[in-house]
């Protein structure tokens, strides 16, 4: 299943009937609630986790949290459940609609569901800044998700309710950041982070004074209550660091939320955990030079397409021996100029036989070589070296 291509949601809908509903815990542990997808919030054989870039992953896990929710509070099966999700997001962005959107009428539920659904996890930012920065997808994604849940039993606006979650969720952080005797950059990258994910709030947190004067009462669900909960974890967890003060400020929030010392133990220590084990994998910690980032990101798009062309890819190549050669030589030494622009123009016209890489053989395409070059030899079978090495 690619989330990146058409008709992806019947696909993962199918799925989804074979495996249990994801819960909120398992939402917590992949990542979704705190804005990092690591992983699937569910474990299926069809769907590997290690081809699918952060914006998928977020993708299939909003669709599969929402599913999970109708499976609980409506009981719609998966034939009803696309039109029902297009009908809340119509709902929902109803203030937004544009006046030439009757171009897409004549889109099936599942395109107007996808296209949605990619719109959702993107953030504000632009296309070149999305490049260039850490901050890749919208970290408020499950705002979507308490939304609807709230919309599903209590039949409330669902437009006011999400700009008041997006409201107390911004206030609960600049209370918890405050609390920090010390700011390091971590803190400015972590709220970067949230105000592109702003939909119904300016693209400024604004401090509060203090917790007592936050209105949660609009808050129905147990779910939403501990998400509240878990981002301000989320936030005095933000340098790896907690003062008593801050400690102190969870569990008066958890007492202002209804919600047990239990539960505020279970929220610090998720987030403790959830650190500990994909630190290099959050945004706000990797504060490292926006090039970097730019190649990181193609790095991972760029294997991703090889590992999901991954069979083709290796009958082209060992159709060119000469290819096949030189692959073999450039993992243990350096391809002379001659080499390197042997190994370019052969590897372009493979791809230009395989069109989803076709975009390598582009003006600039080029410049994707030495990732290219690292990235096919971990293709091909161990034996790959020692055999052209006889």
């Amino acid at each position: 299943m690619n989330p990146s291509a058409n008709a992806w949601i019947p696909k993962l809908l199918s799925s989804l009937n074979q495996v249990d509903n994801p819960n909120y815990q398992k939402l917590r542990e992949c990542g979704f609630v705190y804005g990092t997808n690591i992983s699937t919030c569910f474990k299926n054989q069809s769907i590997s986790s290690l081809t699918l870039s952060k914006e998928e992953l977020a993708k299939i896990n909003l669709v599969s949290a929402l599913y999970a929710i109708t499976q609980t509070t409506t009981r719609i099966d998966s034939s009803n459940f696309t039109d029902f999700i297009v009908e809340f997001y119509s709902e929902l962005e109803k203030p937004k609609t544009k006046p030439l959107s009757w171009f897409k009428l004549n889109q099936s539920p599942e395109s107007k569901l996808e296209s949605i659904i990619a719109k959702r996890v993107q953030t504000n930012s632009s296309v070149l800044e999305r490049n260039f920065s850490n901050i890749l997808t919208n970290v408020f994604l499950n705002i979507d998700v308490e939304t609807f849940h709230h919309f599903t039993v209590y039949k409330s606006d669902c437009v006011e309710f999400s700009r008041k979650f997006e409201s107390a969720l911004t206030n609960i952080v600049s209370i918890a950041l405050h609390f920090k005797s010390k700011k390091t950059s971590t803190e400015h990258i972590l709220t970067k982070l949230l105000e592109s994910s702003l939909r119904y709030q300016s693209k400024a947190i604004v401090f509060s004074p203090n917790v007592e004067e936050l209105k949660l009462d609009f808050l129905k669900t147990l779910t939403s209550k501990l998400y509240i909960l878990d981002i301000a974890c989320m936030a005095i967890f933000s340098d790896e660091k907690v003062e008593a003060s801050e400690l102190d400020f969870i569990y008066s929030l958890s007492l202002r939320l209804n919600l047990t010392t239990k539960q505020a133990d279970e929220a610090i220590t998720s987030i403790k955990l959830f650190i500990k084990n994909h630190r290099d994998e959050i945004s706000y910690f990797n504060t490292s030079n926006p090039i970097k980032h730019f190649y990181d990101r193609t790095y991972r798009s760029t294997t991703t397409l090889l590992i999901r062309n991954k069979k083709r890819l290796i009958n082209e190549i060992y159709e060119s021996k000469e290819l096949l050669i030189l692959l073999s030589k450039s993992t243990h030494t350096e391809l002379n100029s001659e080499e390197k622009r042997l190994v370019k123009q052969q590897l372009i016209d493979i791809f230009k036989s395989i069109p989803s890489l076709a975009i390598f053989a582009l003006p600039g395409g080029g410049v994707l070589l030495p990732i290219i070059i690292k990235f096919i030899p971990k293709l091909l079978p161990s034996s790959f070296n020692e055999n052209l090495n006889d």
